[in-house]
């Protein structure tokens, strides 16, 4: 391996390192009632954050496709 080839390496290894240390694992029963709360009452401070990614688990994106298309069907036929 070439020396700028080692030095990109290295500093994609410490920026991924780095990310790691900026984010907490929490379960999701720990937050999600705050986050509701925030979102119900408008806190502007949830806007800062709407582009930031979560990391969930397989089984729950999917239970939450299946909620988002149970739920706009409900809209649809409510309306």
């Amino acid at each position: 391996m070439s020396a700028p080839e080692n030095i990109r390496q290295q500093l994609t290894t410490r920026a991924c390192h780095s990310e790691k240390e900026n984010s907490i694992r929490v379960a999701a029963g720990e937050t999600l009632a705050l986050l509701l709360h925030a979102a119900r009452t408008n806190r502007a401070w949830l806007n800062d954050f709407a582009e930031e990614t979560i990391e969930i688990s397989q089984d729950m994106y999917e239970v939450l496709l299946a909620y988002k298309r149970i739920a706009l069907e409900d809209n649809a036929r409510a309306a």
